[in-house]
């Protein structure tokens, strides 16, 4: 494992521009806001000019809670298995800001550490993420928390991980990775 280490200083934008594919479409955001619909978006592709594979993931959704609240709750990372079963063990290190995660869907296991990173507006809050070791090493994202000021929280993940070859199953390629988004 790597030494600990931070990310470089992050900042967060009080508002994202250009906006996100869902706000430039009205009745999905709307759908998003009285549907609970969540909308998520991944693509796998190989680059051009290179012998990398580009994997990006976005996924976006309401949720009924003021961001305050969201904030602390979604930083209680240990709580995750019972949130989901798709995580089978979850240890965070507070003090190195580091979060190992094993997470498994569909038979396929992914163990990693993430090394986090929190920066926050007056109407938003992120936490910036790397995975320092283990699955997807590399792998760089973002988990956006604004405030909708009707009690509800957009909360919204962007991930990018590049690699000379994709460490998943087909069957997670593509629509999988959508869903596990």
């Amino acid at each position: 494992m790597e030494p600990t280490r931070a990310l470089n200083p992050v900042t967060c934008q009080a508002d994202l521009s250009p906006p996100p594919f869902w706000r430039k479409k009205p009745s999905l955001l709307d759908e998003m806001k009285t549907e609970k619909r969540i909308v998520s978006s991944a693509k796998t592709e190989k680059m051009e000019a290179s012998d990398l594979y580009q994997m990006a993931i976005v996924a976006a959704g309401f949720v009924n809670v003021p961001i305050e609240e969201t904030w602390t709750i979604v930083r209680n990372y240990e709580q995750l298995p019972q949130v989901d079963e798709r995580f089978q063990e979850v240890k965070y290190d507070a003090q190195k800001q580091r979060l190992f995660l094993h997470a498994a869907t569909l038979g396929y296991h992914a163990r990693m550490t993430l090394q986090l990173n929190y920066c926050e507006t007056t109407r938003a809050k992120e936490i910036h993420f790397e995975s320092v070791d283990g699955s997807f090493k590399g792998m760089k994202g973002t988990i956006r928390f604004e405030d909708d000021r009707r009690q509800k929280t957009e909360i919204s993940m962007t991930s990018d991980y590049r690699s000379e070859s994709l460490p998943l199953p087909p069957v997670l390629m593509g629509v999988g990775l959508e869903v596990v988004a």
